[in-house]
């Protein structure tokens, strides 16, 4: 068929005209099958996956998977499958897939199935007794595809034994689990566990009774129907309630009372009709109603101050005490399991406080105890001045004081300098010699005698402050002069101040000035500038510099100073004076004065010179100072001369600057130049 199509292919080419280049066609290739399966070791009845998605088709599509799973089971399968095995052995696998285009393959494997040991024992006496040896078989035990190696016995008494057979003996009766696991030639394992219940012949004695915490008098039920006879009858109970009293009863029943409290062993004997017999043996409580005590500390509480109550005292009498219930009178009321407790009360007074014990039984008892609360004394003072200075009157009122549930009895006062008072009034008096910190305390007592103290701090101080020293800079000046006036103060008191230093001259304010934080011994220098215009000439100047009183302050002898005068003269008089120290200052101002002024005369002449007529509208020349305001000029010129040479000597004296006085020679000399060409 391939062949008929290649030679129709080259005829076609051919009749075209076209090239023929010969090919050839390859056929299809099977699919290629393989599969794999898990568990690689199964087990009989133990479920085996197996996975052909492995297997591939090499062209088209794989389409069928027929299993032959070698145990006479054939299957058109999924490409995964499962299948259990029903017998241990080794099984041929064959799978044969299909594809799309018809071809196939196949393959195959071999998987062994195994078989589990299958443990079984047998033991004999089926009901063995303490001490018999019982005979353990495991011989029925079996291995389908092997043999079984190991065979290991469990008597669940905490030993072990070994062997396809082996014995062992119970010391004690019970029911025990025995548990046989066994081991084959392929170590596979298996196990498998039998009950086994081990008796004595004889009886077992067992008794309950009820109730579980009886009290004095109560009827106590003792039940011995628990008992076991292990073979035969029982015949007899006899009972020995631990008071003296026994019986022999038929009855596995039986009531007894107690008449004290305490604790009694009860023994019970059960004899049966072999005439084998055991006995069991219980203690018995018997109790009373529990008995309530407490105490409580302190014996005298405060307002405030916590107060432990304590029922350790108490004694449950039976049974044991399962709470404490406490109330407290002030409506408080709490239920604890712990004996002690705490409490404070806000306020005075007797309280009636309860504590309810209960036990374990359900009884319980009370006690009841007064306690009484008080209030100590309060301490409280203040005094006054405030900020008092040394041997100063001190008042202290303790007036604030008081006792909420009684009356105070007495002050006591330490006053931190050696002096301890005590009085039975609130107010007192005192007064310290030397400045510093003093921790006044206050002791109050009350007609309880509780006390209560308060402590202040009196910072004791000295104020003063006082003006040392005035310093001017002349004595004597002209009118309109500048008087430098320099004051020291100083803090002689303990503590920082601040004041105002205030500069008067004739009761005229001069400047005030604030010193600030004035350390104490600390002094301070202020300069000050008196400018005298206007002053009242020819008179002498009081200069008096006063500093503000501080608080507290009672030396204020020191605070002003007055010690200082300034005569102030008026204009200078025409009178002669020595020229020679100005000379040098005048001469080169005057010559220039007087230069101009007959520059200007010459000028004035030129200008009537040239006058045509008078109906020229040139200025008139104006009139001639009069006499006083040229003497006034004449003056005020010689003043500025004066303060010209007091300028340069406090120069000389380093008394002003350098900057300053440069500044002030040239409005001097700028003055004087201004007045000469006036003249």
């Amino acid at each position: 068929m391939e062949v008929f199509f290649v030679v129709v292919a080259m005829l076609v080419l051919v009749a075209q005209g076209l090239q023929f280049i010969p090919w050839v066609i390859a056929p299809p290739l099977p699919p290629v099958a393989s599969f794999s399966y898990t568990p690689t070791a199964p087990l009989v009845n133990e479920t085996v996956t197996f996975d052909a998605s492995n297997s591939t088709p090499d062209g088209g599509i794989i389409v069928t998977y027929l299993w032959d799973f070698g145990d006479g089971t054939a299957v058109d399968a999924p490409k995964i499958t499962t299948h259990v095995y029903l017998e241990a052995k080794t099984y041929t696998v064959i799978l044969t897939v299909t594809d799309s285009d018809g071809l196939w393959d196949t393959t195959s494997k071999n998987i062994t199935v195994y078989a589990p040991p299958v443990a079984v024992f047998t033991y004999s006496p089926s009901e063995p007794v303490i001490d018999e040896t019982v005979t353990f078989n495991a011989s029925g035990s079996y291995d389908l595809d092997g043999t079984i190696v190991n065979y290991k016995w469990d008597f669940d008494d905490g030993t072990n034994g070994t062997g396809i057979s082996t014995i062992h003996a119970y010391t004690a009766e019970g029911n025990y689990t025995v548990t046989l696991n066994v081991t084959d030639n392929d170590g596979l394992t298996d196990s498998t566990s039998k009950s086994i219940k081990v008796t004595t012949n004889y009886p077992t004695a067992s008794f309950a009774y009820s109730p579980t915490a009886p009290f004095v008098n109560q009827t106590v039920t003792f039940n011995a129907s628990l008992s076991t006879t292990n073979g035969g009858t029982f015949v007899s109970y006899a009972w020995n309630f631990g008071d003296g009293t026994e019986t022999t009863e038929v009855d596995p029943f039986v009531y007894h009372n107690y008449t004290t409290t305490g604790t009694f062993d009860v023994t019970l004997n059960v004899t049966d009709s072999e005439g084998l017999w055991d006995t069991e043996s219980k203690s018995v409580t018997i109790v009373k109603y529990p008995l309530a005590s407490f105490t409580y500390s302190p014996n005298t509480p405060l307002v405030g101050e916590t107060v432990t109550f304590n029922a350790s005292t108490s004694t449950p009498d039976g049974g044991f005490l399962m709470s404490y219930a406490w109330n407290f009178d002030d409506g408080t009321l709490i239920s604890e399991i712990d004996p002690i407790t705490a409490h404070a009360y806000t306020e005075p007074g007797n309280y009636n406080v309860t504590l309810k014990v209960t036990d374990s039984e359900g009884l319980w008892d009370i006690e009841y105890k007064s306690i009484k609360v008080v209030a100590p004394p309060v301490a409280v003072f203040d005094y006054s001045p405030t900020f008092p200075i040394v041997n100063e009157t001190i008042t202290f009122n303790a007036s604030a004081s008081h006792d909420p549930d009684g009356s105070l009895v007495s002050y006591r006062w330490d006053f931190g300098d050696g002096n301890v008072t005590t009085m039975d009034v609130s107010i007192i008096t005192h007064s310290f010699d030397t400045f510093g910190n003093y921790n006044v305390n206050l002791t109050v007592i009350d007609n309880e005698s509780y006390n209560d103290s308060a402590s202040e701090t009196v910072e004791v101080n000295v104020h003063d402050v006082a003006t040392l020293s005035i310093a001017v800079s002349d004595n004597e000046v002209n009118l309109g002069q500048v008087v430098d006036i320099t004051v020291v103060v100083e803090n002689k008191g303990t503590v920082n101040e601040t004041f105002d230093v205030t500069l008067y001259y004739n009761g005229n304010l001069i400047e005030k000035r604030t010193v600030t934080d004035l350390a104490p011994n600390g002094k301070r220098t202020l300069k000050f500038s008196w400018n005298t215009t206007g002053v009242t000439s020819d008179v002498n100047h009081t200069i008096k510099v006063e500093a503000s009183t501080v608080q507290g302050e009672k030396n204020t002898d020191n605070n002003i100073n007055s010690d200082v005068t300034i005569k102030v003269k008026g204009l200078v008089s025409l009178q002669p004076f020595d020229w020679f120290p100005i000379l040098t200052y005048i001469l080169p101002i005057s010559l220039g004065s007087i230069s101009f002024s007959i520059a200007g005369f010459l000028w004035k002449k030129r200008v009537a010179k040239r006058r045509i007529t008078p109906s020229k509208e040139v200025p008139a020349p104006s009139k001639p100072s009069s006499p006083e305001e040229e003497e006034k000029k004449y003056r005020e010129y010689l003043l500025l001369l004066l303060n010209y040479q007091k300028l340069q000597q406090r120069y000389q004296k380093e008394q002003i600057s350098r900057e300053e006085y440069l500044k002030l020679k040239a409005e001097c000399e700028k003055k004087l130049a201004e007045i000469g060409r006036e003249f």
